[in-house]
């Protein structure tokens, strides 16, 4: 049960939209409230909204047989698609006059999509664990970049990234090798987009 829980709670779908909270909250630049709230209900939208219309458009014509995209044949139309509205989104984002970090992050998460389909021929990489390992990356970039205190978010995402990864084990739903490539994938994408 508690696994489940922590499943929906630590989505990889609301890791945009945590990634525009760290933004604003943490990053040392002034960001006007409407802005913030604009580029947030975007980024819910472009990452979130229309794949998931999509993906429970494909359910209901019955491309996949469940939203959980539990099999790897499931995952590639829905991943594809998000790694779309993720390019699409960051694109965005950077004409918004909003710091370049988030789009950078956006297309991290395109990154991410990309590699996990890449990989699907021979394995299924765990997408939240992939999601929770960007998330630790990210802050661990900008405290480093910023040279800010992110101790206490660094502690939660650490924590999330363990409780997430013990939940997908203990459901079955991947293995541990596929646990150990989604932690590689978050911290590679992040890592190569935040350099660039």
């Amino acid at each position: 049960m508690w696994a489940k829980i922590i499943s929906y709670i630590i989505h990889p779908a609301i890791v945009p939209v945590a990634g525009v909270l760290i933004a604003y909250y943490t990053l040392p630049y002034y960001i006007p409230e409407p802005l913030f709230l604009f580029v947030l209900a975007y980024v819910f939208t472009g990452t979130y909204l229309f794949p998931l219309i999509i993906v429970f458009g494909l359910y209901k014509l019955k491309f996949i047989n469940s939203i959980h995209l539990k099999t790897r044949r499931e995952r590639v139309f829905p991943f594809l698609i998000s790694a779309f509205f993720y390019f699409l989104t960051a694109k965005a984002v950077l004409q918004f006059h909003f710091p370049s970090e988030l789009a950078r992050f956006l297309f991290a998460g395109c990154l991410i999509l990309v590699m996990q389909l890449l990989a699907l021929r021979y394995t299924k990489i765990s997408a939240h664990v992939a999601g929770a390992s960007a998330v630790l990356t990210w802050l661990v970039c900008l405290s480093a970049h910023y040279y800010l205190n992110l101790l206490f978010p660094i502690a939660i995402a650490v924590l999330a990234l363990a409780f997430v990864s013990s939940a997908r084990l203990k459901l079955k739903a991947h293995t541990s090798s596929e646990i150990i490539s989604g932690f590689l994938t978050g911290v590679i994408a992040v890592l190569v987009l935040y350099s660039w």
